[in-house]
């Protein structure tokens, strides 16, 4: 790759840095977190540490938008959704330089112009998916027969380099990068990553021989899945082979088998369309499965509902503020034109409004003079007619994950700020929370969980982080500083979307006023890979959906969401999503102007 080397490579001094040789990466600051007095690495939990280095840099902060349109332009080269979130989110933040090679070291490939320097393993690696197909052999038949790849399967932790140093370099060379990257979960013995580096594998044939492959395929399908952590033990095997496969499903198979060769001698009966009654036991099934979906939580002794000033001091709340200040006046003036709409079509309607010409109501004096000049005509009446937004309270709900970091978060505080006082200057009370965890991966919860000796299925596993940002009944200029504390470092974690929206909902309901409106505004699907590892799958994702039906029925409050890179209509009955999260504001204005 001469022509990138030339024109994206430069050699400089690494002042400092947060390095782990075992992970061979260097980390920013918002990648490490303190534990125990220890800097550690929040995505593989190594410990790290500060080293100097003279080093060649690729100039990857040159590729930051290029990027961002590739990813644009191919919506399904990052999946899951969460991972492609997370991807699209740290390149927005800002992509730094990154070094490719190190000079503390002398095993591997020397840089060809200075022998000094050994190439970084990760270009080197990368590379070999290419020179495997005899690149640079471009005409070659290998080559031209399988690539570009339809898809890489890489493990989470590695998605950062398949997702985005990778691409960046392929482009950087005037290559095609793979159609697909798909980043998938851990597989996890006891708590922890199975890993060769860690000895703690099992040996995938020796299990085939043992219990059979379709044993070991059901296994895998049921506990794991896919794109989340799942936990695989011998005995975990055993159990779901006994439980599952022979009591129930092996039980099942035997009776109906027993049942066909008696009634019917073993005949598969012809297809025929469903008639109103198996209809009706049908949906009855499902509604009573949805209204008995059963979500447990292992503990809530280290949850916590927090005014957003908790969450740091006054200077620092300041600092933010100051922060968020300046975004605004960079950001485009269309949020602010349609918070102007919003603001003229719901003071329109502060004006009385009536109705005339009526048989009943208030005598309509303007008229009076017609009844003496024309005898036969009768009286006329008015009545006053009630406006839609009178007595009304929004509460936006914000989810402020991890994958919200950088670009997204910015953007929601600064719409929510424009929106909340619009809103207050019409009279309509806004009250604003956000929701994340207190810790990654479980946290005290899950200790107390582990230290309990891991009981089956715990349910949700992590602590709770709900916050008010701004109370509905709390003036705007009381609280504006709050809005700040969103892009405030290391706050943003997991989120477990059902529990937040119930919160919400509970808060707005037990309110007096007569409309109440409930806008999400949140970028995936509910993830908490503690959780997601230790219970059935999609166990967050039915709870959200069981959530958001039983507010739907119940009507008393009106529920939309906009989903930023994420469709959320397979939740919401009222949703829109959005792929570039510089239109939230436009899109929450419209979605305002459309319900009043």
């Amino acid at each position: 790759m001469n022509d990138m080397s030339k024109k994206n490579i430069k050699i400089m001094l690494v002042k400092s840095g947060i390095g782990r040789k075992s992970d061979e990466a260097f980390y920013n600051e918002d990648e490490i977190e303190d534990l125990e007095g220890k800097k550690k690495s929040k995505s593989s939990g190594s410990p790290v540490e500060w080293v100097e280095e003279e080093s060649y840099f690729f100039k990857l902060s040159k590729w930051q938008e290029p990027l961002l349109k590739f990813y644009s332009e191919n919506p399904k080269f990052i999946l899951p959704e969460s991972r492609k979130n997370e991807v699209i989110s740290f390149v927005k933040s800002g992509l730094k330089d990154l070094s490719v090679s190190r000079k503390s070291f002398s095993w591997g490939i020397k840089v060809p112009s200075n022998k000094d320097h050994v190439i970084y393993v990760w270009l080197d690696a990368l590379t070999n998916y290419l020179s495997a197909l005899n690149y640079p052999k471009e005409t070659e038949k290998l080559y031209k027969d399988f690539w570009p790849a339809n898809i890489h399967i890489i493990g989470k932790d590695i998605l950062r380099f398949h997702a985005v140093y990778w691409p960046a370099f392929l482009l950087a060379a005037d290559i095609k990068p793979p159609q697909r990257v798909y980043g998938h979960g851990w597989i996890l013995s006891g708590d922890e990553k199975m890993s060769k580096s860690k000895g703690n594998i099992l040996d995938p044939i020796e299990i085939i021989d043992i219990y059979g492959l379709d044993a070991l395929r059901y296994y895998l399908l049921k506990e794991v899945s896919f794109g989340n952590d799942g936990n695989i033990s011998k005995k975990k095997l055993e159990s779901c082979i006994n439980s599952d496969l022979a009591n129930n499903y092996g039980n099942l198979c035997q009776r109906v088998i027993l049942f066909c060769e008696k009634n019917i001698g073993l005949k598969v009966p012809e297809k025929y369309d469903f008639i109103s009654d198996d209809l009706k036991i049908l949906n009855d099934f499902k509604d009573n499965i949805d209204t008995h979906f059963k979500y447990s939580i292992y503990t809530k002794k280290f949850d916590s509902v927090t005014n957003a000033d908790k969450l740091c001091d006054a200077e620092e709340a300041s600092k933010l503020r100051k922060q968020l200040d300046k975004q605004t006046e960079k950001l485009d003036s269309t949020i602010t034109i349609l918070a102007n709409k919003l603001q003229r079509k719901l003071l329109s309607k502060q004006n009385r409004w009536w109705e005339f010409d009526l048989e009943e109501g208030i005598l309509d004096s303007g008229k009076l003079a017609r009844v003496i000049t024309t005898p036969e005509s009768s009286l006329s009446y008015k009545k006053e007619k009630d406006t839609e937004f009178k007595d009304t309270v929004v509460s936006l709900l914000i989810d402020n994950s991890g994958s919200m970091r950088g670009r997204p978060i910015t953007i929601a505080a600064i719409s929510t700020d424009i929106l909340a006082r619009t809103l207050e200057r019409c009279g309509i009370k806004v009250e604003v929370l956000g929701f994340t965890t207190r810790t990654w991966k479980g946290g005290k919860a899950r200790d107390t969980w582990i230290k309990e000796n891991k009981p089956k299925l715990p349910g949700r596993l992590n602590e709770l982080l709900h916050i008010i940002y701004k109370n509905a009944d709390a003036p705007v200029r009381r609280t504006k500083k709050n809005f700040g504390i969103m892009l405030k470092e290391g706050l943003l974690k997991e989120n477990i979307d059902g529990e937040a929206l119930d919160w919400a909902y509970k808060r707005l309901n037990a309110r007096s006023e007569k409309r109440k409106i409930l806008m999400v505004i949140s970028d995936g699907a509910p993830v908490d890979d503690s959780t997601l590892s230790s219970n059935k799958s999609n166990y967050l994702d039915n709870h959200l959906k069981y959530i958001i039906k039983t507010i739907e029925k119940r009507g008393s409050v009106e529920l939309l969401a906009i989903g930023i890179g994420h469709d959320v209509t397979r939740y919401y009955a009222k949703a829109v999503t959005i792929l570039d999260v510089d239109d939230l504001g436009s899109v929450m204005s419209k979605q305002l102007i459309n319900l009043f």
